[in-house]
C-alpha cells in the first residue's frame, strides 16, 4: 500500500495528512470517503497522470465492455469458446498464461461439480491402494 502522505502530496489532498500510516487499516473507511470525494473532482486521466508523476503505481478500473474494447485486452485474446457437454456453446475468457509462446485453450469447459466423481471412484477401486476412494476424497475435503 502507497504511502499515505506520499498519497496526500502527489494528489494534493491535505485531508490525508490527518492519518498516519500506521492507522490506515484502523481508518480505511474514513480514509475511503476522504479519496472519494477528493477524485470525484477530476478525470480518471488527470489522476493517473499525477499520481505516475510521483511514481505511484495506477491504473483505470474499467467495466466489462470498457475492458473488451481495451486494446490490450484484444491483443492477449482474452476470450475463446467453449461447447459444454450438452452440446450449448459459449464464449468465456481464458488463462491468461502462455507457455513458449502459445496461447492456453480448450474447447471443453470446466467440469460441473461432481461430474466426474464416478469416474474417480473407479479409478480408486481398481487401484491397488489401500486407502478407500471414500476415505481419500473425505480427508482431501
Amino acid at each position: 500500500m502507497v504511502n499515505l502522505h506520499q498519497l496526500a502530496m502527489a494528489i494534493d489532498c491535505p485531508p490525508l495528512f490527518d492519518h498516519r500510516q500506521e492507522d490506515a487499516f484502523l481508518h480505511r473507511d474514513a480514509i475511503k470517503q476522504v479519496l472519494s470525494q477528493h477524485i470525484l473532482q477530476k478525470s480518471t486521466d488527470w489522476w493517473l497522470e499525477k499520481l505516475h508523476l510521483h511514481d505511484i503505481w495506477a491504473m483505470a478500473v474499467l467495466d466489462w465492455k470498457e475492458l473488451q474494447q481495451h486494446p490490450a485486452y484484444r491483443f492477449v485474446q482474452m476470450e475463446q469458446d467453449v461447447v459444454t457437454g450438452e452440446g450449448k456453446k459459449f464464449v468465456t475468457t481464458r488463462c491468461p498464461v502462455r507457455i513458449n509462446g502459445r496461447r492456453l485453450t480448450s474447447e471443453k469447459p470446466a467440469p460441473q461439480l461432481g461430474e466426474h466423481n464416478r469416474s474417480v471412484l473407479k479409478e480408486f477401486q481398481n487401484s491397488s491402494n489401500t486407502t478407500s476412494a471414500r476415505e481419500f476424497l473425505t480427508e482431501a475435503i
